[in-house]
């Protein structure tokens, strides 16, 4: 049986950047962030291609359920116990493009980190991106 499943989070992922066509998106770029050590909160993707098998087969969900019956547990994880102070009073500006990130994703991580994201330099600007 294929895996259908990548965890990321603490520190460490079963994916990497390079697997963009099987993780999507943001899966692979979660993934590498949390292979950077950057503090992601512990999650999974599930792989295109399931999403495609759903979607191939008119929406019949039994491979969902059987994801879903081989034991995963959701928890909720409250915000206060996954953020960071590693950047608490620091201002960012977010310019260009990024390499990695959308401009949405940079923002929150650093807010998750505790810094500021604001739209235009200033005396209070600690870093430029």
């Amino acid at each position: 049986m294929e895996k259908w499943i990548y965890n990321f989070g603490d520190g460490s992922a079963d994916g990497k950047a390079s697997m963009k066509n099987l993780l999507g998106g943001k899966g692979a770029n979660l993934a590498e962030m949390s292979n950077l050590g950057l503090p992601v909160p512990p999650g999974f993707t599930i792989t295109t291609e399931v999403c495609k098998e759903y979607f191939d087969n008119k929406g019949k969900y039994e491979q969902l359920m059987a994801i879903l019956d081989s034991g995963i547990v959701f928890e909720q994880i409250q915000a206060d116990t996954i953020r960071s102070k590693e950047l608490d009073g620091l201002t960012f500006v977010l310019t260009g493009t990024l390499q990695t990130l959308k401009r949405e994703e940079a923002k929150s991580l650093i807010l998750s980190c505790g810094g500021k994201v604001v739209g235009s330099v200033s005396k209070k600007t600690d870093y430029v991106i």
